[in-house]
């Protein structure tokens, strides 16, 4: 909660939902997203299942759960990247969350 209360320029939440898993996406490509991240002026908040990412940018926070719900009404938020869910998708529309 402090994290995100504290990110001025606001954050973006990155999760592919219950059936996909980040921790499975190819290494390459896990790379050019934290590569990507890295670079935005915001907090990044990744629903990531492993303990297994290393060196992380600054910006940048993972977490094996996080209450989507929760983050999805948070003020300071300012996207979802989703994998475009059903639940996902329902939750963003009820929060007004831009996906």
């Amino acid at each position: 909660q402090r994290t995100l209360d504290a990110a001025s320029n606001g954050f973006v939440y990155f999760s592919m939902g219950s059936n996909v898993k980040s921790e499975y996406l190819p290494k390459g490509l896990i790379d050019l997203i934290l590569e990507t991240f890295a670079e935005l002026p915001l907090t990044v908040v990744w629903k990531f299942e492993s303990d297994t990412l290393e060196s992380l940018p600054e910006n940048v926070i993972v977490s094996k759960w996080l209450p989507q719900q929760d983050i999805l009404r948070h003020p300071n938020i300012k996207l979802f990247i989703t994998q475009g869910g059903l639940q996902s998708m329902d939750e963003a529309i009820y929060a007004h969350v831009p996906m």
